[in-house]
């Protein structure tokens, strides 16, 4: 005889006749605790599946592209960790590659990331001020002149995220193209999807970033 059995009865660990009669009530319980417990782990995998597929938050606020003076930016490490390191020059490298109008170069430093014109700091911070590991594990915040030209940026990653170095790669590589005026989109291949992406930008990336600078700004 077919037993129906729904959400409820999972919840409230119901045992089904069938276990009772083959494998005693005991253990019929720890069947139900187990069907329980499988349930759940589906529905964190499904509801982490669904984040993963989040398309780029509607408004959003727009990263501002770097006037044409001030093309030539020079990434500041200030992580003090070497597999950081590798990674933020893995994004410079990226970066370089798009022919673009614009030139990154890297150094290493120590200090606190502040604002400081056309050198883009980074700095590790703890996942809690990122607001969590899953969804946040980098941020760029970049501050942009009436023009929404860029004056500066600065980037923070997770230092406590126990995050691999290919996983380091893609949020250095994602929030420096933030900083460099690319926004948030729906494209699962490209660099900047709204949560990860890949490591290395796409040629829609590269296409999008010669179009923000493919121009000379007034005065320069």
């Amino acid at each position: 005889m077919h037993e129906d059995h729904g959400v409820g009865d999972l919840l409230r660990l119901r045992t089904r006749a069938r276990d009772v009669a083959v494998l005693g009530a005991p253990q019929a319980k720890l069947a139900a605790v187990v069907r329980l417990l499988n349930a759940f782990v589906f529905a964190l995998a499904l509801a982490f599946a669904l984040v993963r597929m989040v398309p780029a938050v509607a408004g959003e606020r727009p990263f501002g592209h770097w006037s044409s003076p001030e093309r030539g930016l020079v990434v500041v490490d200030r992580t003090g960790d070497a597999r950081w390191h590798q990674a933020t020059r893995h994004a410079v490298a990226a970066w370089n590659r798009s022919g673009a109008d614009l030139h990154l170069s890297w150094e290493a430093s120590a200090g606190p990331c502040e604002p400081d014109g056309s050198r883009i700091s980074v700095c590790t911070v703890t996942a809690e001020s990122l607001d969590g590991v899953v969804q946040f594990q980098g941020l760029a915040d970049q501050e942009a002149d009436d023009a929404g030209h860029a004056t500066s940026a600065v980037l923070e990653v997770c230092g406590d995220c126990g995050l691999s170095d290919v996983l380091r790669r893609v949020v250095a590589t994602h929030e420096l193209g933030h900083a460099l005026g690319l926004p948030h989109n729906d494209r699962l291949g490209s660099v900047v999807y709204p949560i990860g992406g890949t490591d290395q930008p796409d040629d829609e990336d590269y296409a999008e970033l010669r179009r923000l600078y493919d121009h000379t700004d007034p005065g320069a």
